[in-house]
């Protein structure tokens, strides 16, 4: 099975028969590895029981997993030991972390800067949001992602309004503005 085959409309598709190996050696489940990756475990599944992935796919989950395509590539992989992964929630935090600290540099910065801030606090949310997801059930780890997701949404609001600022837009002006439209739709 491995190598490449075309679909239906004649778009390469890639055998992905290392996946199980790799997710296993990083200790995740196929819903942790959704909420990494953005790759739906139902796909996961379909993809280590010998589905072809399409390469944005394969993408994804070797970027998630931290390991090189050729590691899902190859059953035997490419030698390079694989441990397990950090928790979901540390990793989100450590993000958070990490742009509130590019935040407290960016005073001086320009319009790329915030957009690219904003863009990064707004898949924070989404991240988080899944872990709200993934967690549902267990009080503590829920806890922590919500804590992570208000976050993110204290730095999207904050570089949002940067955003505005520097264009000289009032923030609440184009949020009735936009309200306004959508009740006319």
């Amino acid at each position: 099975m491995q190598g490449t085959t075309r679909g239906p409309k004649k778009q390469l598709l890639i055998y992905l028969p290392g996946l199980r190996r790799v997710r296993d050696a990083r200790v995740l489940t196929q819903k942790e590895l959704d909420s990494r990756s953005g790759v739906g475990f139902v796909t996961i599944s379909r993809l280590e029981r010998g589905f072809a992935a399409r390469p944005t796919t394969a993408h994804r989950l070797a970027e998630a997993l931290r390991v090189d395509m050729d590691d899902l590539l190859s059953e035997e992989g490419t030698g390079v030991p694989l441990g397990p992964l950090g928790s979901p929630i540390e990793e989100a935090k450590e993000q958070a972390a990490k742009l509130e600290r590019r935040e407290a540099r960016g005073d001086d910065e320009g319009d790329a800067f915030w957009m690219g801030q904003w863009s990064a606090a707004l898949q924070g949310v989404r991240n988080a949001t899944k872990l709200l997801r993934l967690f549902d059930r267990e009080v503590v780890r829920r806890h922590e992602a919500l804590g992570v997701l208000e976050r993110f949404i204290a730095l999207e609001r904050r570089a949002e309004e940067r955003y505005f600022a520097l264009h000289g837009w009032d923030l609440e002006e184009v949020f009735a503005e936009d309200q306004q439209e959508a009740s006319q739709a």
